[in-house]
């Protein structure tokens, strides 16, 4: 977390959409990597979670170790913050970015949300065999100069507190 008000300003509003945007306007980012890339991304951006390098850069908390296979994630949800050199919507009034994503489930099938800057975007269902999902993710026009945050956790099951995510992702992919 970048700011300890920001943060409990958030849980105090409940992580609703519209605080969330609200604190993020003022406080920026909520989410740290290890160790950012030295420039910002260009679209498209194909990442390769299988090497640790990448995870430093781009993976905030919630990333358990990185295989061969793909960086494992733990805890109730794992983060991406991608420093995008252009998030500005486009003239043509496209303003929505597509998000691949090859995953697969460690444990049982489960419903996974792709949360971006504090929005739920996706609710998909993951399993354990390599399972690819397309999301569209709106550019929020608001946030042009800060990197995208995006959060994989899996979907609360009714008023049970939100269980591990435990997947291994392969390969997100970025693109108009």
């Amino acid at each position: 977390v970048t700011t300890r008000w920001a943060a409990v300003a958030h849980a105090a509003a409940g992580r609703t959409p519209a605080a969330t945007r609200a604190i993020r306007a003022v406080a920026g980012g909520f989410v740290k990597v290890p160790r950012p890339p030295d420039r910002p991304l260009e679209l498209p951006v194909d990442l390769d979670l299988t090497d640790p390098g990448v995870v430093d850069e781009v993976g905030g908390p919630g990333w358990e170790q990185v295989t061969s296979g793909g960086a494992v994630t733990m805890g109730r949800e794992s983060h991406l913050v991608l420093p995008l050199a252009d998030r500005t919507p486009r003239p043509d009034g496209d303003d929505t970015l597509v998000l691949e994503v090859v995953a697969a489930s460690l444990d049982v099938d489960k419903t996974v949300e792709v949360v971006t800057d504090g929005v739920t975007v996706a609710r998909v269902e993951v399993g354990p065999q390599e399972t690819t999902f397309v999301v569209a993710v709106p550019v929020d026009r608001t946030r042009a100069d800060q990197p995208l945050e995006i959060a994989l956790r899996a979907a609360r099951p009714g008023l049970r507190p939100r269980p591990a995510v435990y997947l291994r992702v392969l390969r997100p992919r970025l693109r108009r």
